[in-house]
């Protein structure tokens, strides 16, 4: 019966670790880390991406906070649905797992929308430098035709 105990003990552990193992984080940094600023359809892709992380992160806060149903084995080694319930320590480790993980997508999220608005003011100036460049060649060949 002991072992028992052990063993359901080490599932509940490993059921709290899985709910922030870093699969679904993973997920989320490789999709993040691949946008660029100049694909297109830039900020449509990077609203998805934040919608799909939204949602994902609310079904993480809910498994967090609440009760899971495992496979176990009773003593007759037959496989038997456990509802394990997470402790309170467990619930504030996998809540501050999933804010930490919020804060780093939020932070590379704000950076790359920084960065296309660099990109997009960058090319909007040589649009600007190419317009100004125009009229001005434009007013010096009126200017000579005139003299």
């Amino acid at each position: 019966m002991r072992i028992g105990k052990i063993f359901f003990s080490l599932l509940t552990l490993s059921i709290a670790t899985n709910l922030f193992a870093k699969d679904w984080y993973k997920e989320f940094d490789q999709k993040i880390a691949k946008l660029d600023v100049d694909q297109e359809n830039f900020i449509i892709k990077l609203e998805e991406l934040a919608s799909r992380y939204k949602e994902e992160l609310s079904n993480r806060e809910k498994e967090c906070l609440g009760e899971f149903s495992s496979f176990v084995e009773d003593e007759n080694d037959k496989k038997i649905i456990k509802k394990v319930k997470l402790t309170e320590s467990e619930k504030r480790l996998c809540q501050v797992a999933l804010i930490t993980h919020q804060r780093k997508f939020v932070s590379a999220a704000f950076e790359l929308r920084k960065k296309y608005l660099v990109h997009r003011h960058e090319q909007e100036i040589s649009i600007l430098d190419k317009m100004k460049n125009s009229t001005i060649k434009n007013l010096k060949d009126k200017a000579q035709t005139l003299q």
